[in-house]
């Protein structure tokens, strides 16, 4: 081979039928050997491109290290075969007879090919390579590289383009039967000519190679990490499938989540069943230790499904779980406690419902309706009849009453149309009805409100759970001792109903690991009579589970040098500083709450753990604990899209879940 470091000496050419005639190169180091013979060739090269020299003009041998001799040019005419214009570019190694491409030696490589090899194949080199054509250079093409040379990807950009497909069907749903769509072929082929879409069955062994690696990660994870978790488990039966997640704060203060398992769970669901297959997850994934909580529904299969992992626990495990370690699902509390009153209101919601039944019966009422509504001022643009409620969803029926409490006027205007009084019959509302109704509306206002606080974001924190409770109760109790008329006794009755209900679920909802949740968030006040208290159970917590040693004071107050506002401050301002830690410089910093503050999370990102380190430790332990099943739902509904007969991958639905959670868990 001709490279960097060849050396160019003159050699006489072997005997042959034509004369060959070798020149002499003139004595000197290797180093102008080897510039003499590039030099050489170089000339000779454009002297045949120009037509300058002929091909029965003397021969010169150029002999490398290797051994290669070039036979540069024949003396003689040329032979037939070889009077193709390829031959200007190619030259014969004498000793072996194969064909070596001048233009490579120019840029220092050899490219060679057997000395039987056709002008076709050696044109589509020089076409190819070095861009040059019978008639002269041809422009480049837009890729360059191996693509431009070979036609074809290399192997490595063939295997990150595969890597990118698979995550671009993984995280948009995407049937691993796509690839064989003409559309989506097409659609690559316009991106990159080049590169050979895989098969239905190569995307398949893709996705599971990637899931056998991201399991394998976060088994790591969970085995290397010092963190604890908060697990979310929710059945659903409208499609038999069973869903545990798992939360947790990284050392960054950066909330995480995974779908730990997603499958099969069919009716019925049992305290034995349901209990054996949580079991089995946990020791799956050698979680035993590192439970803070488990947040479920308020069912009586869970229920007693929790307690006998509790009693598992402590047997298998020797784990002594409080009995604050299941976290009820403050959604269920709230849709339980208002949906069992939604039954004493049903006889006055019932004649509005028929109302609108009538109304959007026709299309010339639901015109009539939506003129009406500009006409008397409710609405700025025409709008159409509310929509009606759902059955069993008593968010449904307040939205309703809402709505039609909004365009009253316009109901009123149909019912007193003569012309439609026929037709609108009985189903008229008097004034009375429509204050029953603005009663129920105001009542359920407050539950509405808080549900749609606890569902609106998929990071429900149990800090909540004490205020929605305070707040429901607040809400019942007003209603419930209303003397100025304005509380019809149905509604009261309804308060009173809730109220009950709420007391069933008190202990979970205020329970001490929610007060404890509720105290290390910065947007609420820690200034109540039992401070002190406080101070002495989180001291408590610190030093049995995370080494904390209140005598160590902070280095900043024991600091002995002098300071001109140290010595500002007042006799009993210094004496007091002997007596403060980190728990009561923590309690004094969030004496009033932080209102600026959106996130907990963040703020102990960027100023909790910077300030109080030791806390911050609970705070991470403590903060990730769901509030809500949420989670657990959000995972339901995403998976909605998988449910299509038409999937023909073969990449399991529960595979495609999972993996697509635990690549977002990675990023």
């Amino acid at each position: 081979m001709v490279n960097d470091d060849t050396r160019i000496k003159s050699q006489p050419a072997p005997a042959s039928d034509s004369s060959i005639v070798a020149a002499n190169v003139p004595a000197g180091t290797a180093s102008e050997h080897h510039e003499i013979g590039e030099q050489n060739i170089y000339n000779l090269n454009n002297e045949l491109a120009n037509g300058k020299r002929k091909r029965d003009a003397p021969s010169t041998i150029a002999v490398d290290h290797h051994g290669i001799t070039l036979l540069a040019e024949n003396k003689g005419t040329a032979d037939k075969s070889r009077s193709s214009w390829v031959w200007n570019h190619f030259q014969s190694d004498a000793a072996t007879g194969r064909a070596i491409c001048m233009r490579c030696l120019e840029v220092k490589k050899c490219q060679s090919y057997a000395s039987k090899t056709g002008p076709s194949t050696l044109a589509y080199h020089l076409r190819t390579v070095h861009s040059l054509m019978k008639d002269g250079y041809k422009p480049r093409n837009r890729e360059n590289g191996y693509m431009s040379r070979h036609r074809t990807l290399d192997s490595d950009a063939r295997v990150s383009i595969t890597s990118d497909l698979i995550d671009f069907a993984v995280e948009n749903k995407l049937d691993a039967g796509i690839v064989e769509t003409d559309s989506f072929q097409k659609f690559c082929r316009s991106l990159n000519k080049f590169y050979v879409v895989p098969n239905t069955a190569s995307v398949v062994r893709a996705m599971r190679e990637e899931f056998d690696r991201s399991n394998e990660l976060l088994r790591k994870l969970i085995s290397e990490s010092d963190f604890q978790v908060c697990l979310t488990v929710d059945n659903w039966s409208m499609k038999d499938h069973f869903v545990m997640t798992m939360h947790w704060i990284t050392a960054k203060f950066e909330l995480k989540n995974a779908i730990l398992e997603f499958m099969y769970f069919p009716l019925p669901y049992t305290e034995w069943s349901t209990s054996e297959l949580v079991l089995s997850v946990i020791k799956d994934f050698g979680l035993q230790s590192k439970i803070r909580a488990i947040t479920t529904d308020s069912g009586s299969d869970i229920l007693s499904a929790m307690t006998r992992v509790k009693g598992e626990f402590h047997k298998d495990f020797g784990l002594n779980l409080n009995e604050q370690f299941r976290v009820s699902c403050i959604c269920h509390v709230i849709n339980d406690s208002v949906g069992n009153c939604m039954k004493l209101i049903e006889n006055q919601v019932v004649a509005l419902r028929n109302l609108l039944k009538v109304v959007r019966s026709t299309l010339s009422l639901k015109e009539l309706f939506s003129a009406l509504t500009v006409e008397l001022g409710a609405s700025p643009e025409m709008v159409g009849p509310p929509e009606l409620d759902v059955d069993m969803r008593w968010q449904s029926t307040f939205v309703m009453i809402e709505n039609c409490y909004k365009f009253r006027d316009a109901f009123n205007a149909i019912g007193n149309d003569e012309n439609l009084r026929e037709k609108l019959g009985q189903h008229k509302l008097s004034d009375s009805d429509w204050r029953m109704l603005k009663g129920i509306k105001d009542f359920l206002c407050k539950a509405h409100f808080c549900t749609v606080s606890s569902i609106g974001q998929q990071y429900v924190p149990l800090a909540m759970q004490p205020l929605i409770f305070d707040m429901l109760a607040a809400h019942c109790q007003s209603v419930i001792d209303d003397t100025s008329g304005q509380r019809t006794m149905v509604v009261k009755k309804a308060a009173l109903q809730v109220m009950d209900a709420l007391n069933e679920h008190r202990s979970f909802m205020q329970s001490r690991l929610a007060e404890l949740a509720l105290i290390l968030d910065p947007r609420t006040s820690n200034q109540n009579s039992s401070t002190d208290d406080l101070k002495l159970w989180i001291r408590a917590i610190l030093v049995a589970n995370y080494g904390y040693d209140s005598s160590c004071k902070d280095e900043a107050m024991n600091d002995k040098e002098f300071d001109i506002f140290r010595a500002a401050r007042t006799q009993e301002e210094i004496a007091s500083e002997g007596r403060v830690d980190e728990i009561d410089d923590f309690f004094y910093f969030t004496k009033i709450g932080d209102r600026t503050c959106k996130d907990a999370i963040l703020w102990w990102r960027q100023t909790g753990s910077i300030r109080f380190p030791n806390i911050a430790k609970l705070a991470r332990d403590t903060l990730m604990i769901m509030g809500s099943c949420v989670p657990s739902d959000v995972a339901f509904y995403d998976c909605a899209d998988f449910y299509r007969p038409e999937r023909v991958g073969g990449f399991d639905l529960e595979q495609s879940v999972k993996l697509r959670s635990w690549r977002s868990a990675f990023l």
